[in-house]
């Protein structure tokens, strides 16, 4: 059976939702793109609490969380439930086409949105996140 694959990105990577979801599928995995599911709050048909609780029953199905992109605040977010349920989080860039996905091996290399900078330590939390990648025991690449 193929693992379940949640990519993460921000609303200013929605451009690429399907390209993330084919750069997923290409690697193996099967993906649940939040994006792909509902587009963007289902144009607010629904109450966004609705949505946001479905993108986490999502979370709660996938084996790994891949992040692309830079990290948004709903992004931030989605990281935190994947680390408190044990979810493994590998990340990668963004791009036009599948060939310029990347993996980003340094999490140094890690971008913020400014909205969530300005609500976060930044810094702790990405030393937050080489924690939890030791503690997995995983590559965070490809």
């Amino acid at each position: 059976m193929h693992k379940v694959v949640y990519p993460s990105h921000s609303k200013h990577n929605y451009y690429a939702k399907q390209i993330i979801s084919a750069y997923v599928l290409k690697k193996g995995p099967v993906p649940l793109n939040p994006f792909m599911n509902w587009g963007y709050f289902l144009d607010d048909m629904v109450d966004r609490d609705l949505v946001r609780k479905a993108n986490t029953r999502l979370i709660e199905l996938s084996n790994e969380i891949w992040q692309f992109g830079e990290i948004s605040n709903g992004c931030y977010h989605e990281l935190l439930l994947g680390m408190k349920r044990s979810i493994p989080i590998k990340f990668f860039t963004v791009g036009g086409q599948i060939d310029m996905i990347k993996p980003i091996g340094d999490l140094n290399d890690l971008i913020f949105e400014q909205e969530l900078a300005d609500e976060i330590d930044i810094e702790e939390f990405r030393q937050r996140l080489k924690e939890y990648q030791s503690s997995k025991s995983t590559s965070i690449s490809d």
